[in-house]
Parts: structure tokens; C-alpha cells; sequence
């Protein structure tokens, strides 16, 4: 078993303060702190050295890859990666990023779901899903793939901007003959991955990213996945019959169709039917919200002719009545007031 290290709480680390520990998984742990000088928080991701001594390639070529990755792909909606190395004092690995105290998507799913408020609304989905497709737009430019979309790595800064996180298993073209994935090697999370990811991670391309993030938004307007009781077995028979994901709509049956289209073109089991770039997603929903403003800019219009007509319509029955009041009908001249039957037959 593992002894890990832990940085002290209170004690210094660099040049600094160690606040707390935020949380660990099997290869190190995440700690918040802070400098003194500047007065920045930031989160120190630390490499176990037990971890590195037990599987060394693995875990230090991960992190190194990790932190290369995410220093190139500079952009808002990227966890950025300030500083790698390994501290002379302690010995120990370090990634410097920024300290996301918002939590993840994963916990605000969960929230709604807890507080039964049901799934989320259109504009918080869709609004979410464009600030990280123009972040895959910055990803695609360096020959980056993530291959580990969700909700878990989908964090928030303290103004409310979504990151994506964790590059541990991305892969970039430069550092192909350094990756740790070997032909037919499946890595990512099953639920999220698209059918070519579940049968060969390794030769995945931008396309994958793409299926990945259809299916947060999926869950996101569905509250639950679309393959939520499915064993990771059916996920790979769906995968290799390359059957597409459920109708969203039996889930939510008045979302607007162009969201209904949108999902499908993110989550097309085929390749070459799905939305080839992450720009493709973002041109889309910029057709779609000019045709949201049109469709009201149209019934605005719309209402301000009926009012139009209607003042007009009064205005000149105004007229007629003040008329009238001027120049009064003598006695003679009124006609008597005739009601006609209805018949009956």
C-alpha cells in the first residue's frame, strides 16, 4: 500500500502558503494555495513520488503531458497551467493551475437533481456547450483531443466561466510518439465516449470531442444520460452496431427542433454525418440565435401594427362620434331601432 505524501496544511510549499487539501485520486493529490505576495489562490496538483516509483512511465508521462498540453491550448475556457516541475525542497512533482472554486458540472447536475428542479433550461445549456466548443475551436487549432469530456471535468471559476479540466489522457499530434495509448487501448469514460473512441481511443480525432460533448448537453436537458442503465458491455455493442443515442425529445418533448437537430448532428454515431469541427457547432448556434432574434424582432413588429391599426381604428371613431356630437340629427331624422328574429328553421 502506498504512503502517501502529504503537503502540510499551514506549511509552506515554495513560496506558498499551503490552505488546504482539495482532493486526490490514485496518482497524487490537489491542494489549494496561496500567495502571500500577489494574493492569488491557485491549485498545486502534487505527484505522489510513491506513485512515480511504482509506475513511473504512466504516471509521470501523464502529468508532464497533462501540463504541456494545457500551457498550448491558451484560451478562457481552459483550466490554465501557470507552472510544472518538481520542487528542490520537498522533491516532489507540481502542476501551478487555476483554483476553480465553482465546482463542477457534475456537482450542479446533481444539486438540481437533489433540490428536484428539474433539468436545465435551454439558454444555461446551450450557453454552456458554446463556451466549451469554442475552447475544442482553440484545442482543434493545436491538434488537440481531449478524449475525456463530461461533467466531472467541466469546472467553474469564481466568475461563473466553465474550464476544461483534466488533459491527462488528451492527445496532441506533436506528442504522438510519447503517447501512452497503444493501438486498441480504450481510455475515457464509457458513458461519454463516442462508438469509434469505445473501439480504438488512440486514432480518435476532434469528431469524438464533439459526440462527447452532445452527450453532456443531452444530460444536461434530460437530467440523465441517454445511456443511463446501460453496462458498459451494451455501451459496446451499441457502439460497434453504431445505433444512435435516444430521441431527446422523448425525454422533453417542446424543445425547440433546432436543439433536437443540434443534438443529432453532435451525437451522430457515424463520423462523416456528424459535425466535422467544433466551429460547425458554434456557426450553428449563432444561425440559431439570429433566427430566435428575427422570430421576435417579427412578432414585435407584428404587435406594433395591431396596436397601429387599433389606435387608428379608435382615433377615427373618436372622430365620427365628435362629429356627430357637433352637428346632432333632429328628432325626425333618427331612424327607430328594428330587431329581426331569428329563425328558427
Amino acid at each position: 500500500m502506498l504512503q502517501h505524501v502529504m503537503l502540510e496544511v499551514g506549511g509552506k510549499f515554495g513560496d506558498l502558503r499551503v490552505i488546504k487539501e482539495l482532493g486526490r485520486g490514485g496518482m497524487g493529490a490537489v491542494y489549494l494555495v496561496h500567495n502571500e505576495a500577489t494574493g492569488a489562490d491557485f491549485a498545486a496538483k502534487i505527484l505522489f513520488p510513491e506513485a512515480e516509483i511504482k509506475n513511473h512511465d504512466d504516471a509521470v508521462g501523464r502529468f508532464l503531458r497533462e501540463a504541456e498540453i494545457a500551457m498550448t491550448v491558451d484560451h478562457p475556457n481552459v483550466v490554465k497551467v501557470y507552472e510544472v516541475g518538481r520542487d528542490p525542497e520537498t522533491r516532489l512533482g507540481f502542476m501551478l493551475m487555476d483554483y476553480l472554486p465553482g465546482g463542477s458540472l457534475h456537482d450542479r447536475l446533481m444539486e438540481r437533481l437533489w433540490l428536484k428542479k428539474g433539468p436545465f433550461r435551454v439558454d444555461e445549456a446551450v450557453r454552456l456547450v458554446r463556451q466549451i466548443a469554442d475552447a475544442l475551436v482553440e484545442a482543434e487549432r493545436h491538434g488537440v483531443v481531449h478524449r475525456d469530456i463530461k461533467p466531472h471535468n467541466i469546472l467553474f471559476g469564481a466568475d461563473g466561466l466553465p474550464r476544461l479540466s483534466d488533459l491527462g489522457i488528451a492527445k496532441q499530434a506533436k506528442l504522438e510518439k510519447k503517447a501512452l495509448t497503444m493501438t486498441n487501448m480504450v481510455v475515457g469514460t464509457p458513458a461519454y465516449m463516442s462508438p469509434e473512441q469505445m473501439m480504438d481511443s488512440k486514432h480518435v480525432d476532434i469528431r469524438s470531442d464533439i459526440y462527447s460533448l452532445g452527450i453532456v448537453l443531452w444530460q444536461m436537458l434530460a437530467g440523465e444520460l441517454p445511456n443511463a442503465d446501460a453496462s458498459v458491455a451494451e455501451m459496446l455493442r451499441h457502439a460497434c452496431q453504431k445505433d444512435p443515442i435516444p430521441d431527446i425529445l422523448l425525454k422533453r418533448p417542446k424543445l425547440p427542433r433546432a436543439i433536437v437537430l443540434l443534438l443529432r448532428k453532435m451525437t451522430s454515431p457515424s463520423v462523416e454525418t456528424r459535425f466535422q469541427h467544433p466551429q460547425d457547432i458554434l456557426d450553428f448556434l449563432d444561425n440559431y440565435a439570429s433566427r430566435k432574434r428575427i422570430n421576435w424582432q417579427v412578432c414585435v413588429a407584428g404587435g406594433a401594427l395591431a396596436l397601429a391599426v387599433v389606435a387608428l381604428a379608435t382615433a377615427l371613431a373618436l372622430r365620427r362620434s365628435s362629429a356627430q356630437d357637433q352637428n346632432p340629427k333632429e328628432p325626425d331624422q333618427i331612424r327607430p331601432l328594428t330587431l329581426k328574429r331569428c329563425s328558427t328553421k
